[in-house]
């Protein structure tokens, strides 16, 4: 994070990479990381550091009904982890953009588009949320794009939404059944939570060509043809930013198309290039519902699927700003798992700086909220105390005599003795001091002046 205070601009709105269904799959894939030992570990405490640095988390509505994590998790204990206190309540601190006005209507809006007919073809939807390996998801989703629209409309008219979308894919795409139940238990605990009135929707924004361009210009090609092995890595990475204003699913097809397999340099070129388009995909999005977007460090900087984190400038093409987020290394895992009441007292006892960080971007003012957060997390030993107090005093009471017995004695050895016992009295604040510069966790892009008007929200 910038460590000037000029031109500083606060968070309101924080687009966050790691919660797009996509990403999710892939924290599940990694399994540990920085944030947690365990992926549901991990998206609580990314979700409550997005809710330290932001106002609102913005969600779309495909991260809930395909997000494997969320639906793992649920709305009501997710509400219990992050949910902001209002009053009695907890109130989530994120809002859902959508095309449609509810996650059911979106659930089905995924599949058909609301104008199309009963001889026209679905969406080749692939369902991230399925606990399946991606080679069977994508196959699932390839058989639904073959499919009629009425296939689907008899069954909903039947069965209702979720199931008839269930029996879809259990029937003519042959998705598991032990697979298809649970994602369809997660769709109706979602949906129960939006008819409760617990979920705040706004009409999503929709991506325009001049946000892929400005989006794409922060992660140039130029940068990540180094990160790649092959030389078909390198020209599929052409291929995608000279068509990056097509679809997703559309570049995901044919980058399996030019990288096949599932290991080898070849895949690793493929996922490479996917992580990078998803981040500038996301990226656009963020543009469209007027938000700034974070993205996390989750594998080493130096491997070539984050290296790009690691050296991203401060001042990127194109105007805005990119800054980098320090946090202690353990208190990312520790905001994981770090009890309800513990992190609703941070909330509490540092809201001044939040604010002020929310208001101003000012680094500051991130400072004092690591700070606090290390305050609630760390457990003070009683004995350990006493006995760093009294080392304290008794390297006072050297550092005294040093001065006053050897006045004699050349500035150039006492010096260093005097500093050495300073440093070693304040051991405890000079480790806080280097703990709170931390390491990278996160990334934050800061769009430019001339884009920060937010959407109408209807």
């Amino acid at each position: 994070m910038r460590d000037d205070a000029e031109a500083l601009r606060g968070i309101q709105r924080l687009y966050v990479v790691e919660f797009d269904s996509l990403a999710q799959r892939h924290l599940c894939d990694i399994g540990i990381t920085p944030f947690g030992g365990d992926a549901e570990t991990a998206i609580v405490a990314m979700m409550r550091l997005a809710d330290l640095l932001s106002e609102t988390i913005v969600l779309t509505d495909n991260m809930i009904f395909d997000g494997i994590l969320l639906h793992s998790i649920g709305p009501r204990r997710m509400l219990q982890l992050v949910g902001r206190p209002v009053g009695a309540q907890l109130v989530f601190p994120f809002e859902i953009r959508s095309r449609a006005d509810t996650i059911e209507q979106a659930l089905l809006r995924a599949l058909r588009e609301p104008a199309a007919g009963g001889r026209d073809l679905l969406n080749a939807f692939e369902y991230d949320a399925l606990e399946l390996p991606e080679a069977e998801r994508i196959e699932i989703g390839q058989r639904l794009g073959n499919l009629r629209v009425r296939e689907l409309d008899r069954r909903v008219d039947r069965h209702g939404v979720t199931e008839g979308i269930a029996r879809l894919l259990i029937e003519r795409c042959g998705a598991p059944e032990e697979q298809v139940r649970p994602m369809r238990e997660a769709w109706e605990a979602w949906i129960k939570a939006d008819r409760d009135g617990q979920l705040t929707i706004r009409p999503a924004g929709e991506r325009r060509d001049a946000d892929d361009d400005r989006a794409f210009a922060l992660d140039p090609v130029a940068r990540m043809r180094g990160d790649l092995q092959t030389a078909e890595g390198r020209q599929a990475l052409q291929w995608v930013e000279y068509n990056r204003h097509e679809r997703r699913t559309t570049i995901r097809a044919r980058l399996r198309d030019w990288l096949p397999g599932v290991d080898g340099e070849q895949a690793m070129d493929r996922q490479v290039i996917e992580l990078w388009h998803n981040a500038c995909y996301l990226r656009s999005l963020a543009y469209a519902q007027g938000a700034e977007l974070i993205e996390f460090v989750l594998g080493d900087p130096r491997a070539a699927q984050r290296r790009r984190l690691a050296r991203r400038r401060r001042a990127p093409a194109q105007g805005g700003e990119t800054r980098q987020v320090m946090l202690p290394v353990t208190l990312l895992s520790e905001l994981g798992t770090m009890p309800r009441s513990v992190f609703e007292t941070v909330l509490y006892t540092n809201r001044d700086a939040i604010d002020d960080w929310r208001r101003t971007g000012d680094p500051r003012a991130r400072r004092r909220v690591a700070y606090g957060l290390l305050e609630a997390s760390d457990q003070p030993d009683p004995a350990l105390l006493s006995r760093e107090t009294l080392t304290r005093l008794l390297l006072v009471i050297v550092a005294a005599f040093v001065a006053d017995a050897f006045q004699e004695t050349s500035w150039q050895i006492k010096a260093p003795v005097l500093l050495a016992a300073v440093a070693a009295s304040s051991w405890s604040d000079i480790k806080t001091f280097f703990r709170l510069r931390g390491r990278l966790g996160a990334v934050i892009d800061v769009r430019d002046g001339e884009r920060r008007e937010l959407p109408d929200p209807g």
